[in-house]
Formats: structure tokens, sequence, C-alpha cells
């Protein structure tokens, strides 16, 4: 086939491949907002798909690296997200997807364990290819046609912006021994910090938890939450500055306490017309605490005497300490 004839074919098949780019990226992120509630958050990057220009093509089969229709990039996606568990977490939804096929390319994973001493390039490559056509904005994409998949991290992504098209895609080889040690260096350093990263994630995923054990059972002993007068950063606020004061509280106490004084959601309710405190469930930890320590408590309290001076006068207690 001639370069004149593979310029006419590949124009003509451009908007498959922009179609398929499209159907992939709108599949996975159906996929994605299944398993992940946090989907917004999990990629760093807006995935954009990208159909490789003609005249990069064309220089691809005349340097020979592929024939036309070995090439498996014409169109390309890339996820990008923080954390290497982020990478499985996308992987496994390509993995998942019974519309196409795929195979794994490339895998960093598998490359460090072959070769442990050696920091590299990282990144997972997927290509995907319909298992039968499809029509999509009605375009029509053929079966079989591929599509590449890459799966990196935020952190893998910037060495991959800064070396590998200058490096490894470059015309001419790059000899510089000092350039190939400066960029292993690089790769090694995004590896220590990926593992740190992971670190302090399961340790804020472990202080979540722990907060999130005390919002359900406070929201379900406040009756559920007004989404007019809720503000969660506020409530996770009051709850992570009274956890160190909980000794001994837990469901039993609070129902418990609610059972002594049942006019005390009555009193929110009203409060709530003047105050955002009592649209959060976690001012039923603030009357537990004030009730349980009275005054010791109040100069520990993450507030203002003004903004608790409502929850001591529902209790009957005085705010002055003699």
């Amino acid at each position: 086939m001639t370069e004149a004839e593979l310029r006419t074919l590949y124009e003509e098949e451009r908007p498959m491949y922009k179609a398929l780019g499209d159907y992939v990226r709108e599949t996975m992120a159906r996929r994605l907002e299944g398993v992940s509630a946090t989907f917004g958050d999990l990629l760093k990057i807006p995935v954009s798909p990208r159909v490789k220009e003609t005249k990069s093509l064309l220089g691809k089969v005349v340097r020979k690296e592929k024939g036309y229709d070995e090439i498996t990039d014409k169109v390309g996606l890339r996820y990008v997200v923080l954390l290497d568990s982020d990478i499985q977490t996308v992987c496994q939804e390509i993995e998942a997807e019974e519309s196409w096929t795929y195979s794994r390319d490339r895998d960093y994973e598998e490359e460090r364990t072959k070769a442990p001493s050696v920091f590299d390039y990282q990144s997972v490559h997927f290509v995907v290819t319909l298992c039968h056509s499809v029509v999509h904005d009605g375009v029509e994409i053929a079966a079989l046609t591929p599509c590449e998949i890459q799966v990196r991290t935020l952190l893998q992504h910037a060495v991959a912006e800064l070396t590998h098209d200058a490096v490894y895609k470059a015309p001419v080889t790059v000899r510089d021994p000092a350039i190939h040690r400066t960029i292993a260096k690089s790769t090694a350093l995004v590896e220590a910090t990926g593992d740190f990263f992971k670190e302090a994630a399961d340790k804020l995923t472990e202080v979540k938890n722990d907060l999130s054990v005390y919002t359900e059972m406070l929201t379900a002993a406040y009756g559920g939450v007004d989404p007019d007068t809720y503000v969660e950063g506020l409530n996770t606020y009051l709850i992570d500055g009274l956890r160190g004061l909980t000794d001994g509280f837990n469901e039993a106490a609070l129902r418990g306490f609610l059972e002594e004084k049942p006019y005390l959601l009555e009193k929110i309710e009203r409060h709530r017309e003047d105050s955002v405190l009592f649209g959060q469930p976690a001012v039923l930890l603030l009357y537990y605490l004030v009730n349980e320590q009275k005054d010791r408590i109040l100069g520990k309290l993450p507030l203002s005497q003004r903004e608790v001076a409502p929850i001591y006068s529902d209790l009957g207690i005085s705010m002055d300490p003699s």
C-alpha cells in the first residue's frame, strides 16, 4: 500500500477511532462510578481520548516500526490516579468489561519483579479490542478495532511527561549515561514516594473510618439530616474535635441519655433556625459531653462559650464554674 493510500485509508477511519475512544471513555466512566463513591476524586486528570495524527501514524509506518494493521494506539486514553491501589481499581474494571477483550502490553509491577534493581518507565498499558461491532454516536465501530489504555499514578505521569518522549521515543538515541542515571533516580524516588503515599492514605482511611462510626451513630439518633442545614465539614470538625473527650461514649450511652432527656430533639429543632451548629448531628455529642462532664469540659470544646451557651441552658447547667 502506498503512502497516499495509507493516508486516505486512515483519514477515512479516523472518525471510527474517535468514536471508539469516546465509547471506551463512557463505558469506563459507568464502571468506575459503580465501584468508587469518590469517582470524581479517583481520576486526577480528565480522561480525553487522543486519536493519533495522520503524519505521526505515517511516520511510524515509514520507520517500519509496525505495519498499519499492527498499530494499536491509533486511539488511546490515559487514566491518571493518585495511588498504586487506584491503578488496580481501574485495571480491574478494564479487565471486567465484557464488550471487549484485552491484553496487558506493559505492566510496571511485572517489570519490577523481573528486574528489581532497574528503575525504568512506569505505567500499565492495555490494548482493548471490541468483541463485536458497535454503533456509537452514529458511527459504526468495526469489531476487533483496537484502543490503547494507559493507567498510571500522578507521580508516574510527571516523570513520563518529562522523560519518555524526550528519551525513549526520541528519533535519536540518547547515549549520555548521566541522563539515564538521573531518570532512574527520579523513577526510584517516585516508587518510594508512592509507598509513603500509600502508608499515609491507609492511616487517613483509619481516621475516616473511626469518624464514620461516630457520624452514623449520631445521625441515626438525630433522625437523619436536613440538607438545608447540614454542613458535612462542620459536622466532621465537631466530631474530630471531641473524640478525645469521649471515653465511655457509645450507642447505648447515647440512647440512655436521650431517653432521660426526651425534650432535647425538640429544642435542637428550634435552635436550628438561629444557629447552623444545631443542624449537625454532632450537636448530640456536645449535649452528651456537657451533661457528663459539665464545667470541666467548657475550655476543651472546639467552640466559643457563646456558641455552646444554648446547650448549657437546655440542660439546666450553669456555665459559671463556681
